[in-house]
C-alpha cells in the first residue's frame, strides 16, 4: 500500500484503480476460484462436433465423387481417345487434300490437344479427390 503509482486522469484512472484494488484483494484472499462457464463449454463442444461432422461429410463426399469418376473412367478415356484420333485423322485428310481448309486444320489440332488435356486432367482430378479423402479422414497418402 505504500507504493506510489502515477495514475492517468479520467476513465483510465478509474480502471487502473479498480485493477489495483482487485489485485490487492486477490493477494489477501489467495487464488480466486475459477468457475467453469458451462455455456461456453457447450458452445465449444458444439463447434468441435460440427467441424468434425463437416470433415467426415466432406471426406465421404470426396470419396463418393472419386469412386463414381473411377467407375466411368474407362468409357470416358475411350471417348477422349476416339476424339483425339478423329482430330488427327482430319489433319491427315487435309494434308492429302493439299491443305484446302486451313481453319479446319487449326481446329483439328486444337481439338486433339484439348482431348488429350481433358484426359490427363480427368485422371488428375480423381487422384486429387482421393488425396483429399485421405486427408479428411486423417490417413497418410
Amino acid at each position: 500500500m505504500g507504493e506510489i503509482v502515477e495514475l492517468p486522469a479520467g476513465r483510465a484512472r478509474t480502471r487502473r484503480v479498480k485493477r489495483i484494488k482487485a489485485e490487492e484483494r486477490a493477494e489477501k484472499k489467495g487464488a480466486p476460484k475459477q468457475r467453469r462457464n458451462w455455456l461456453g463449454a457447450f458452445a465449444a463442444g458444439t463447434k468441435h462436433f460440427a467441424l468434425a461432422s463437416l470433415r467426415v461429410f466432406a471426406g465421404n463426399f470426396c470419396g463418393l465423387i472419386a469412386g463414381c469418376m473411377r467407375v466411368i473412367r474407362r468409357p470416358i478415356n475411350l471417348c477422349l481417345t476416339l476424339g483425339t484420333v478423329s482430330m488427327v485423322v482430319m489433319v491427315f485428310i487435309q494434308a492429302m487434300n493439299n491443305w484446302k481448309e486451313p481453319k479446319l486444320v487449326v481446329l483439328s489440332i486444337a481439338g486433339a490437344v484439348f482431348f488429350l488435356a481433358v484426359g490427363g486432367l480427368y485422371d488428375r482430378v480423381i487422384r486429387a479427390l482421393l488425396t483429399l479423402e485421405c486427408r479428411f479422414k486423417g490417413e497418410t497418402v
